[in-house]
């Protein structure tokens, strides 16, 4: 499984990397960023070491902090992620507030959990997440790496994700 996992991730990367061309220019985005990656659990009370992750975040609005630093830009968003395995799924729904200064970006979110276990079982909880990344190309389609930690109300769902995704 953690073979599979981290293949598709590769893959994912691969595919970003030579279907996105290189622009000098960059054009207006739509504020969507799509990523793909993997969570690796902090407890063992989940059978697999790595499991399949995917995210998307919207941008809500662009908050004008009085920065001297023309560099540096902050930004209200709305997060949704989903991993799990055959037994459980988490898809945690965050508000998050993202700093970047240059290629770098970093953002603290809380929102809610939605799990499901064994397909019957389903809670909603607490959920935050907070994490750094990295723009790798600015253009039409910027594409960025991201890593974010996952903290829950319920500790088995705690631990980090690995990410590379697309601003679309």
């Amino acid at each position: 499984m953690k073979r599979n996992v981290l293949l598709a991730m590769v893959g994912a990367a691969s595919i970003l990397g030579f279907a996105v061309p290189a622009n000098a220019q960059e054009s207006r985005s739509m504020g969507l960023s799509v990523r793909l990656g993997g969570f690796f659990p902090t407890k063992n009370d989940i059978d697999d070491d790595l499991l399949f992750s995917v995210g998307l975040d919207y941008k809500i609005k662009d908050l004008n902090f009085d920065m001297s630093d023309r560099n540096t830009r902050t930004a209200l968003t709305v997060s949704a992620d989903w991993y799990g395995n055959s037994e459980f799924s988490n898809i945690p729904v965050m508000l998050n507030l993202v700093a970047s200064q240059n290629q770098m970006y970093y953002f603290l979110g809380a929102g809610v959990a939605f799990l499901d276990v064994d397909g019957g079982s389903d809670e909603t909880n607490f959920t935050y997440a907070l994490g750094v990344g990295y723009n790798f190309q600015q253009g039409r389609t910027p594409v960025f790496f991201e890593a974010k930690y996952f903290g829950n109300s319920e500790s088995a769902l705690n631990g980090f994700g690995v990410y590379v995704g697309a601003r679309l």
